[in-house]
């Protein structure tokens, strides 16, 4: 290793990142091309994917409008290769971070193999990727995202304005301000959205983005969205948006009516529900609650044989688990989407840096379960590390910039480290999620 390798991982440790610092001293001198390989890479023996998930992965995109042919497809690939990007948040417009991962992700994805993102949907709309938006950077101007026409682009010209000079990026709201702390899983559309759509994007002419109107859900439009804007960004077709909570709500609902099913077992015996309290107490589900007329996102926990949050209290049980995703804005949390996704199913989560150390402390957490007997717990699960920030000088790339033409984006090479360096700058010491 060299001192400057040396001088990062020894920063890295005391900002609490072991295992960002533990990549860095592994393949930090790798070249992009020899570290982009690596997912793409079947597993060895992996276990088979449960039927329960299978089924949720094909009712949640067929729900996408996705073909039976394309659908059937993806889950043999998924099967296969068990490659699922779950770094993002579910936003119609990404940032310089997430556009960066999808680079590093896709740099060597074969050209038989499709590209699965799985967004996740439990946050706020004030999330910081800002779910509730059209972010740009500022080599685009707001009115090549909006017809000055429009009733509202004064005052989103003067927002965008006071965000510049607050030192953030601008951007155009799509939602009304008492939905900013509400949860974007299953949000309807806002009515705002709807009298923005027709004049968004007014230089760009037979532009795919503007065909995708928006109807039901808003996280349906926004996936297909920003699906369409990678794709169209990176060249590259093979590309797949879809809402990843959903896959787990769906998953829950169907087999917690299966008496035999290990999550059924854990939910209906106090014994193992005890166990969990004192491991995994947090980060169980999320809610929106309404608070004076303002909708707002809790996180739900477990304690006291309860999943709880300071207005929320339900009894932990198959049963009132199926209720409240069923019938309320309730969606899984992080514990439950990579307990099942990654450390019962084997599929390799690609994330950022929040994600790989979070996913260690939760695998150290299961670990110390003393059911695993049960579980089919898998302990080799890695989470590639797919992250970085796209730049150009001073500038930062945003997707809509590039659409636009406003920043070109540069194609990932060198190191893996100097890849890295625009978003190792920027990290700050980190608190235990588990």
């Amino acid at each position: 290793m060299t001192p400057q390798i040396d001088s990062i991982i020894a920063s890295l440790r005391r900002m609490n990142r072991p295992q960002l610092s533990k990549v860095i001293e592994k393949w930090g001198n790798e070249s992009l091309k020899g570290y982009g390989q690596l997912w793409w890479q079947g597993p060895i023996r992996p276990p088979p994917l449960e039927p329960g998930l299978i089924q949720a992965f094909r009712e949640t995109w067929q729900q996408m409008g996705w073909a039976d042919v394309l659908v059937k497809q993806l889950l043999q690939e998924l099967e296969l290769k068990r490659v699922l990007q779950t770094t993002v948040h579910l936003t119609p417009t990404e940032g310089p971070t997430f556009l960066a991962s999808h680079q590093l992700a896709t740099l060597r994805q074969p050209q038989t193999s499709n590209y699965l993102v799985g967004a996740y949907s439990g946050v706020p709309f004030s999330n910081a990727a800002w779910s509730g938006a059209i972010n740009y950077g500022t080599k685009t101007s707001l009115e090549q995202i909006l017809y000055p026409s429009n009733s509202l682009f004064r005052q989103a010209q003067s927002s965008a304005i006071d965000r510049i000079r607050d030192g953030d990026h601008p951007r155009l709201s799509l939602i009304p301000s008492k939905w900013r702390d509400g949860l974007v899983d299953r949000s309807a559309i806002p009515d705002r959205l709807n009298e923005l759509f027709s004049d968004l994007l007014p230089g760009v002419k037979d532009s795919s983005l503007r065909s995708i109107v928006p109807k039901n859900f808003y996280d349906n439009w926004a996936l297909s969205f920003s699906e369409q804007l990678t794709r169209t960004v990176l060249n590259n077709n093979r590309i797949y948006f879809f809402n990843l909570n959903e896959v787990i709500r769906k998953y829950l609902i169907n087999v917690l009516k299966d008496n035999l099913h290990w999550l059924t077992q854990i939910f209906s015996d106090p014994l193992k529900i005890k166990a969990l309290e004192k491991k995994l107490a947090n980060n169980w589900f999320v809610a929106e609650v309404d608070k004076q007329g303002k909708k707002r996102v809790e996180q739900i926990h477990l304690q006291n044989r309860c999943f709880e949050s300071t207005t929320i209290s339900i009894p932990v049980n198959p049963e009132s688990i199926i209720s409240m995703l069923n019938e309320n804005r309730f969606c899984p949390g992080l514990t439950l989407c990579f307990w099942i996704l990654a450390f019962h199913n084997g599929i390799r989560c690609l994330g950022g840096f929040e994600q790989i150390e979070y996913l260690t402390e939760l695998d150290s957490k299961l670990n110390q379960l003393e059911f695993l007997n049960l579980i089919n717990y898998s302990s080799d699960q890695i989470s590639f590390l797919t992250t970085g920030r796209c730049v150009d000088q001073d500038y930062e790339i945003y997707p809509i910039d590039v659409f636009l033409g406003n920043s070109k984006l540069q194609l990932p090479e060198g190191t893996l480290l100097s890849w890295l360096q625009p978003v190792i700058s920027r990290l700050t010491p980190r608190a235990l999620r588990y």
